[in-house]
């Protein structure tokens, strides 16, 4: 006995709402993946971003003249006329002839260039879960619409290489860490070469366990 077109009709539905609960279930599983991958991107970024910026601000007045001692040299200055003792007061050297030393250039560059690398990628982190928060609104559709719509919205997924983006993220945060640890090595090897010896030291350990774990 052929089923009839009504029986028909209802099991084809019944698949079909059958296979948008698995595509539901597969694409739940894969943003909720992505998300969790932004979120922790985005948590180390602003942990490295909010470290790297202390100590950019605080190298960063090293690139400009100090304006309290240029004021203590112009009083020495104006004493040691005053006084014709300029033989026994040795003058500073103006504050117009200040110039910046290649070791404040190179920490600031690698500092500077490391941080705004940390805001870009918490910035496109946000933009990528914003993108992934809208993604699964077809969800609340139903039938053969729902999968067309999830279709479309899949293959917009492919095409703008979502997933290798966020893949991309802790790459180059990593690229961070390595300016922020370069920059430091600078920064120390200009204040006690000894220091700067035992940090590249412990530094490449930390690289040499890193590398173990994951090669």
């Amino acid at each position: 006995m052929q089923p009839s077109k009504s029986t028909a009709a209802h099991n084809h539905s019944a698949d079909i709402e059958k296979l948008v609960h698995r595509v539901i279930n597969h694409d739940k599983f894969v943003i909720h993946g992505l998300q969790d991958d932004c979120d922790t991107t985005l948590l180390v970024a602003a942990l490295l971003g909010a470290i790297i910026t202390t100590f950019a601000i605080e190298q960063s007045k090293e690139l400009r003249p100090n304006d309290s001692q240029a004021v203590v040299d112009a009083l020495l200055v104006v004493i040691s006329g005053m006084s014709n003792i300029s033989s026994t007061i040795p003058l500073p050297k103006s504050s117009l002839e200040f110039s910046n030393s290649s070791v404040n250039r190179t920490v600031n560059l690698l500092w500077f260039i490391s941080l705004v690398n940390s805001l870009f990628v918490a910035l496109m982190s946000m933009v990528m879960k914003q993108w992934l928060r809208e993604n699964p609104g077809w969800s609340s559709l139903s039938g053969e619409l729902a999968l067309r719509v999830r279709q479309i919205r899949w293959e917009k997924l492919q095409e703008h290489n979502i997933q290798f983006k966020i893949a991309l993220l802790p790459t180059l945060l990593q690229i961070s860490v390595i300016l922020f640890i370069a920059g430091l090595i600078v920064y120390l090897f200009d204040l006690d070469r000894q220091v700067a010896h035992g940090v590249i030291v412990v530094v490449a350990l930390a690289g040499s366990a890193i590398a173990y774990f994951v090669v």
